[in-house]
């Protein structure tokens, strides 16, 4: 895909290879089972099921300071110059970049669908456990809503037993083209906590990651996406895999 003159940001996705993924964790982990065997969930007592409520908070400088909006995932970098756009960054080099790249102008992306960062990966986690009959759901929140905020709500709403709290410390997904070839580069660090339905603490955990590809095309959009998938799907999995977790879902 060449790349042309924007004077908007582009967007980036994750695709629903995330959510097949974390079905086959849901399977295995919910209701304190391990991956490697356990109860078919679809077979469980409905009745037994934890109603459970998914939150993801943004809690990104960029976008907690207002820099940046809630739907940010990244940038793109270009050698084309673009005067007069107000997307563009300042010249230099993006995280995750080996070193500054002279001449190189970068515009922000955004989110594909227009919601927030912290609620499409509220969703793709909701979903997932869903499709496996658990029952679980989203719980709304306002981009800039605190984490006592959310707690406070959980409480007294008192209709879900498990609130599973996710932060995105960091999440950045970068895209620049390098000669010949193009780099894509993913900066993860997400948080999980799990209150029970009085809001009492029973685990928490962090994870993070940081990936650079390199792919020897033209720079192409669907790469950051498959490499999106692959660490939002790892990063995750990691957390329910940890033992706390599994027994306190």
């Amino acid at each position: 895909m060449r790349l042309t003159k924007h004077t908007t940001p582009r967007v980036c996705s994750l695709h629903m290879l995330v959510m097949v993924f974390l079905s086959a964790y849901a399977a295995g982990c919910a209701g304190g089972q391990h991956a490697s065997g356990g109860a078919n969930p679809g077979r469980q007592d409905p009745r037994t099921l934890k109603r459970t409520a998914v939150v993801f908070i943004d809690l990104r400088e960029e976008v907690v300071s207002g820099l940046r909006k809630p739907n940010f995932c990244g940038h793109i970098g270009s050698f084309e110059a673009q005067p007069g756009n107000d997307q563009q960054e300042e010249k230099g080099s993006l995280p995750g970049m080996s070193g500054p790249a002279p001449g190189m102008s970068f515009m922000p992306l955004q989110t594909d669908d227009g919601r927030s960062l912290a609620e499409q990966f509220a969703f793709l986690v909701s979903n997932s456990y869903k499709k496996q009959g658990y029952p679980f759901e989203v719980l709304s929140a306002k981009s800039n809503v605190t984490r006592d905020a959310v707690l406070r709500f959980f409480k007294t709403d008192g209709s879900r037993d498990r609130l599973l709290l996710f932060t995105i410390r960091e999440w950045e997904s970068n895209a620049w083209p390098v000669s010949s070839f193009s780099q894509y580069g993913i900066i993860c660090d997400l948080g999980l906590e799990i209150f029970d339905k009085n809001g009492e603490l029973l685990a928490s955990e962090l994870t993070s990651a940081s990936l650079t590809r390199t792919k020897g095309e033209a720079l192409d959009l669907q790469n950051l996406a498959i490499l999106s998938d692959e660490v939002f799907r790892e990063q995750v999995g990691r957390l329910f895999s940890r033992e706390a977790v599994k027994k306190s879902l």
